[in-house]
């Protein structure tokens, strides 16, 4: 009788062993399953603000751009209400937009806006490289190659051209900038 008591008794303390280590398992992996629910919910929360901040970002890059536009065109309406500096800045920009070994030998400018170019070219692409060149400068509309001769210089030839363009019309001075930065 003592050695079956014994046995149920043991029955009984490993019955209550293994129902309490099921019971702290099962804490443990609820325990464990709501810290990975609380943290996937974080982890959500903190996506949406990314996507939030990025669409805001985008909007402030649009701002930027647009600011960037609005200064370019503010630049060039100064060049053409200034007829010096408009006649320098664009004698800086025609030169700079020439392609290597290519002058400008003449450079003849109508109150009319149109601007006419007598040039030489060490090469016969070169001539059709300046007018591509000329007509990506902003302010400079329709570009076009009115002559080109083949010539002799020092027993080298070279290539002779006239291209004629217009510049935009002149607008009467409005005084300050017609925006601000704020």
């Amino acid at each position: 009788m003592r050695g079956a008591r014994r046995e149920r008794r043991r029955a009984s303390v490993a019955v209550a062993a293994v129902v309490l280590l099921a019971l702290g398992l099962g804490i443990a992996f609820w325990s464990v399953t709501s810290d990975l629910s609380r943290r996937e919910q974080k982890l959500a929360t903190v996506e949406l603000q990314v996507k939030n901040l990025e669409q805001q970002t985008g909007g402030v890059e649009a701002a930027q751009a647009e600011w960037a536009a609005l200064d370019d065109m503010e630049q060039l309406s100064y060049r053409a209400r200034d007829p010096r500096r408009a006649a320098l800045g664009l004698l800086r920009d025609v030169s700079a937009a020439l392609p290597e070994g290519t002058w400008i030998e003449e450079f003849s400018y109508e109150r009319g806006r149109l601007l006419r170019l007598h040039g030489q070219a060490l090469r016969s692409p070169s001539v059709q490289e300046t007018v591509a060149a000329l007509a990506q400068l902003p302010y400079l509309g329709d570009v076009v190659l009115d002559d080109v001769a083949r010539n002799q210089i020092a027993g080298k030839p070279v290539f002779t051209f006239t291209v004629s363009c217009h510049l935009p019309p002149e607008e009467p001075p409005k005084g300050e900038s017609q925006h601000t930065r704020r």
